[in-house]
């Protein structure tokens, strides 16, 4: 593939992302709204923050190995699995603390008084943030630093691609669910986890 041919594929796919996420964001909040209480709401968007910030230092080490590889190029291959495989660790250990952190607050509920979940989301609140740390632990955490020779090497329009059709139908699929379905805040955020483990799966088989 030619090399203008990757950047307008690339540019395409953000532009592609961007559009049908703003539509979807503007269109998820009276649907959701349609079927939840704005509670739910809140905690569903709190839900989202949260992760944000806990995989932070994870998302960041993963960009920072990048550029520096990126600066190695895809010839200098010794120096660039050595950086991907001397940071990999980091980032499994953080998110093993962040699932420790997370099962010691489900007994002390810190982070529920501290953010003022109510009472009836409390027990869900914990489960949830529970889950989806024990599913980054076996995909984000491990994928973001093991396809990066890849993405050096040609296949960032792929990537690029993947990881669009990924945030479309994390935003798509639980807004049918939630209508059509009338899936909870707990099932809708399960769905989620169901669709980055597929997407992390399709990730593995590729970089394998």
């Amino acid at each position: 593939m030619k090399v203008v041919n990757k950047i307008y594929l690339t540019l395409f796919s953000k532009w592609f992302e961007i559009t049908v996420l703003v539509f979807f964001n503007v269109l998820s909040v009276p649907v959701i709204l349609s079927k939840w209480s704005t509670e739910e709401y809140g905690i569903w968007l709190l839900i989202q923050i949260v992760y944000g910030i806990l995989y932070l230092p994870n998302m960041s080490l993963a960009e920072y190995v990048y550029n520096e590889n990126f600066k190695k190029g895809k010839n200098n291959k010794k120096s660039v699995f050595l950086n991907i495989f001397s940071a990999l660790p980091f980032a499994i250990i953080n998110s093993i603390l962040i699932i420790l952190l997370l099962l010691v607050d489900k007994h002390f509920l810190f982070s529920n008084n501290l953010l003022n979940i109510p009472k009836f989301f409390s027990k869900d609140w914990n489960l949830i943030l529970i889950i989806f740390s024990i599913v980054i632990l076996f995909t984000s955490s491990i994928v973001n630093f093991l396809n990066q020779y890849l993405r050096l090497s040609g296949y960032y329009p792929h990537f690029s691609w993947l990881n669009t059709l990924r945030r479309i139908t994390l935003m798509i699929v639980p807004l049918i669910l939630i209508f059509f379905f009338n899936f909870d805040l707990f099932n809708s955020i399960i769905s989620l986890a169901a669709i980055d483990i597929i997407y992390y799966l399709i990730n593995y088989f590729i970089i394998f």
